[in-house]
């Protein structure tokens, strides 16, 4: 699915959480798959914080754009819709 990069839980899955994140995060503690996964990981493990000071993703990581990482976090900012 091709969706265009927004602030929205759909974009972001399909462009950030799939692409950047999920590799890493499939079987660890902290999960990325599902949107109840990034909700927790958001209110639990203060991912905004995380993204925002630059240690998420991890140095030996894919990197966010800078795009990428403001459309996550006015997502997050918005308080996470499901959308």
């Amino acid at each position: 699915m091709n969706l265009p990069l927004a602030a929205t839980y759909a974009s972001l899955r399909v462009n950030v959480f799939l692409v950047k994140c999920f590799t890493f995060h499939t079987n660890r503690a902290i999960k990325l798959d599902t949107y109840a996964s990034v909700n927790v990981a958001i209110a639990n493990n203060n991912l905004r914080n995380r993204i925002n000071n630059s240690i998420m993703p991890p140095v030996n990581s894919p990197q966010l754009s800078p795009t990428e990482k403001s459309f996550l976090l006015q997502w997050i900012d918005a308080g996470a819709p499901n959308n």
